[in-house]
């Protein structure tokens, strides 16, 4: 461990303690809302978490004997949880797992809402859908665990996922399906229909999903199967390309002036969208209204 890192959580005083532990407190325990931000964010974040794991685990090993009897614990954390710093009987879980050691799935928020899915080696699907026809200050979540068969590992594809919720850093809805080795660190997370054909593969027999939302009606769509852990890992986890076009040699001429407004056409979900808020609600850029619903939401003169 740094040195420096040892000495200021050795020299924290009571009421230092009180105000660090709080704070992390917030953190591990979920109250920390990250599912708005940017990958180059999310790093930042993660770094943080490491740095205060490494005080917590101290802290913990400090207030051993006063917090336990005396005596050290029987069961570890389970799935990257780690201690609580307020009681180092009980685990502070990553998102996907609940319960003193992690090795429960969470119920949902605010409602139980999840499943959990056995993975043979036939592909199998499933469909989440999640929200209404408003818009919500705060998410709700769904959590899913797929499982497989000891010394097997489980593939996920995304089949697909609504449009309307593309947009950066998955503020309003997505997915996050936690294939990852490191179970600590955030999974892959999607929103956007382009993103449809990405298979992860991964390294254990059990793969958390996540679905949150907090405006208008999202849909994922995945399906997942078991492969043996002796299976070559793909090389590649993203869809290359939606369509291949053979090369073509064209010729390059000055179009003739193009009138805008010809172009002005909804797109044919348009109605429905619209009778949704699509046109008003937040979370909706007016760069995205324009593309999809420019008359149906009177932009075509602007």
């Amino acid at each position: 461990m740094p040195s420096t890192l040892g000495i200021i959580s050795m020299k924290f005083i009571n009421e230092a303690e009180v105000e660090i532990i709080n704070r992390i407190s917030e953190m591990g325990s979920g109250t920390l809302e990250t599912a708005h931000l940017t990958p180059e964010a999310m790093e930042v974040v993660e770094e943080y978490k490491v740095l205060i794991l490494i005080i917590i685990f101290e802290l913990c090993e400090r207030r051993k004997g006063n917090r336990n009897g005396g005596k050290k614990r029987k069961e570890k954390c389970q799935n990257g949880g780690y201690p609580h710093p307020l009681n180092c009987a009980k685990c502070v879980c990553p998102e996907g797992y609940a319960g003193n050691l992690c090795n429960e799935r969470p119920k949902g928020n605010p409602k139980e809402c999840g499943q959990t899915y056995n993975a043979s080696t036939e592909w199998r699907n499933f469909t989440d859908f999640l929200g209404d026809y408003k818009d919500h200050a705060n998410y709700t979540r769904c959590y899913y665990w797929i499982e497989s068969p000891e010394d097997t590992d489980i593939e996920v594809e995304l089949v697909s996922f609504s449009e309307e919720h593309a947009l950066e850093g998955c503020r309003n809805a997505g997915v996050e399906i936690k294939t990852n080795k490191n179970q600590q660190v955030t999974g892959y997370r999607f929103c956007s229909p382009s993103a449809a054909g990405t298979k992860l593969r991964s390294y254990t027999n059990r793969v958390p999903i996540i679905t949150w939302n907090r405006a208008y009606v999202s849909k994922t769509v995945l399906r997942y199967r078991s492969v043996s852990k002796s299976e070559p890992r793909p090389t590649t986890v993203m869809p290359l390309t939606r369509e291949t076009r053979p090369p073509t040699t064209t010729t390059t001429t000055a179009p003739p002036p193009v009138q805008e407004q010809n172009k002005c056409e909804d797109r044919p979900e348009c109605p429905a969208h619209i009778a949704n808020g699509f046109c008003y609600r937040e979370g909706v850029t007016y760069e995205q209204r324009k593309m999809f619903c420019p008359r149906g939401c009177k932009l075509c003169d602007k």
